[in-house]
């Protein structure tokens, strides 16, 4: 009875052992299949676009827009007294830019390729 008893025991964990195995070399392709889900709705969210070192363009544009209305004033002094007046002032200012954005200097060419 000792015996059958010992040798189910050993049976159980010579299968949890198999199991535990199975487990850990099928971890990579549960890996894969993840990061293949998360690439695809990053896809399907960005329609296609990626970055890619080398090739990733963005483009930005600043329009700054300054007015200053007319005013005028009189200042009194111990010397009498002035009527200054000052005149608008608008400036219209619009920066356009293209930059391709490159991978980083200390990047390899090995890394660059992957």
């Amino acid at each position: 009875m000792k015996k059958n008893k010992a040798q189910s025991t050993l049976e159980y964990a010579v299968l949890i052992i198999v199991i535990a195995a199975a487990l850990l070399a099928m971890q990579a392709y549960f890996k894969r299949g993840i990061q293949g889900r998360a690439r695809s709705s990053a896809d399907e969210i960005s329609g296609g676009l990626m970055y890619a070192p080398g090739e990733t363009t963005a483009q930005s544009t600043v329009t700054r827009s300054i007015t200053e209305g007319a005013r005028s004033y009189t200042e009194t002094t111990d010397s009498g007294e002035k009527n200054i007046s000052e005149n608008t002032f608008e400036m219209n200012q619009q920066t356009s830019r293209q930059d391709t954005i490159a991978p980083p200097a200390d990047m390899t060419e090995s890394e660059s390729d992957e």
